[in-house]
């Protein structure tokens, strides 16, 4: 069966260039893969994302993990191969859905800070984290990354 096109959720990165995609498991929504940016192609809308967690694998120990990192290609915001069945296999396991997106929130908070003071106390940006992540909202959370991108 072919793979039909489907729309990649951006999030923050650590490094503060492009976002990150992510790709939510159709049938197991609590599972995901992220991908970061790696190039451009010449027709200036085909892009390239390399799988973040085989990335972290690979770049813990290169020895063990040898293989190439498996990629993804999106134009247009959309995923247009199969992150589940890249050309080449995954060989890390796939994330936590509310792990990554507590992760991707505090990251997009550490950026809003780095950008410039908040004027806030630290002690209150901290407990507006904690109460964002401790919240019953949170396991909606992820749709608000979807309204934001």
């Amino acid at each position: 069966m072919a793979f039909a096109p489907v729309p990649a959720i951006f999030a923050p990165s650590q490094q503060r260039g492009h976002d990150i995609a992510v790709y939510i498991f159709p049938h197991e929504h609590s599972l995901c893969y992220e991908f970061f940016f790696h190039c451009r192609s010449a027709d200036a809308k085909t892009e390239t994302y390399l799988c973040c967690g085989c990335k972290a694998l690979k770049t813990k120990d290169n020895k063990v993990y040898r293989q190439p990192i498996p990629s993804v290609k999106l134009r247009d915001g959309y995923f247009i191969s199969d992150p589940m069945n890249p050309f080449r296999p995954h060989f890390c396991l796939p994330r936590s859905t509310p792990q990554a997106t507590t992760r991707r929130l505090i990251i997009e908070r550490c950026n809003e800070l780095r950008a410039g003071p908040s004027g806030k106390p630290t002690r209150n940006v901290v407990d507006e984290l904690l109460s964002d992540i401790t919240s019953p909202k949170f396991g909606t959370l992820f749709i608000s990354f979807l309204a934001c991108s």
